[in-house]
């Protein structure tokens, strides 16, 4: 059973939201669950805890991600591959190391470190020389 079935995880009623979307996802009422326990779900497979860590984190993530892109679209796709990839790894989270927000804001610097490198060199991702092109999308 998933969060959107009302699943009970610590003492919490957990349910989805669909009245109040964000980024075209449903946000999902589970502000008394720990993070910690929002990973466990996450390592069991349950999707819906992405859901959680998305709607928690989203603002942190696009934000970190805009102010070393600097460029919108590039920061938003960045946004997605690291909540993917926290899905992917979730099993790697560990909180005696550190908080999951420490985590989280790790990926996203690393990955946006590298993003703006790739990206300043003109070499795309596949490998091959992109022509030069001003953003449109470009963040003051």
């Amino acid at each position: 059973m998933g969060f959107g079935e009302g699943r009970v995880v610590d003492n919490q009623r957990v349910v989805l939201d669909a009245g109040s979307p964000g980024f075209g996802v449903p946000m999902v009422r589970a502000r008394n669950l720990s993070d910690e326990s929002v990973m466990e779900q996450l390592r069991q497979g349950d999707p819906d805890a992405l859901l959680i860590l998305f709607d928690r984190f989203y603002r942190l993530v696009l934000k970190i991600a805009l102010r070393i892109l600097r460029d919108a679209g590039e920061a938003e796709d960045l946004m997605q591959e690291v909540f993917l990839e926290i899905f992917q790894k979730a099993t790697k989270f560990d909180p005696a190391k550190g908080s999951l927000k420490t985590w989280i804001l790790q990926y996203v610097y690393h990955r946006s470190l590298s993003r703006g490198s790739t990206l300043r060199s003109g070499i795309s991702m596949t490998g091959s020389r992109l022509p030069k092109v001003r953003s449109q999308n470009p963040v003051p």
